[in-house]
C-alpha cells in the first residue's frame, strides 16, 4: 500500500497534519533521513505531532513510517531504473 492509499483511508486530518503531509509527499527522500524533531521544525510543528501522524496512518511511529517511506522511495527508483517493471509496462 502506499501512501497515498493510506492518507486516503483516513477520514479527517488537522490543519498541523495537512502541513506535515504536504511536506512529507514533497520531499520524501529527505524525509527518510529525518529524525521527528527535524521534520517537526521544518514544518514549525511539534515533535509530538510527528509521532500522533504516524501514528494516525496506522504506523507504531515515526520511525516505522519512515522505513515505509523508504521502501516505497526505492520501489519508485527501481521502477524508474527498469521501464519494463511497473505502469511502464502497460505503456501509460
Amino acid at each position: 500500500m502506499r501512501l497515498e492509499e493510506r492518507i486516503n483511508q483516513v477520514s479527517s486530518f488537522s490543519n498541523i497534519e495537512y502541513v506535515l503531509l504536504e511536506y512529507i509527499i514533497s520531499a520524501k527522500s529527505k524525509v527518510i533521513h529525518m529524525q521527528a524533531a527535524e521534520l517537526a521544525q521544518d514544518t514549525y510543528t511539534s515533535p509530538a505531532s510527528v509521532t500522533r501522524l504516524s501514528q494516525k496512518l496506522g504506523f507504531s511511529g515515526f520511525n516505522e513510517f519512515k522505513f515505509f517511506l523508504k521502501q516505497e522511495v526505492n520501489e519508485r527508483k527501481t521502477n524508474h531504473n527498469h521501464p519494463s517493471k511497473g505502469w511502464f509496462a502497460l505503456g501509460l
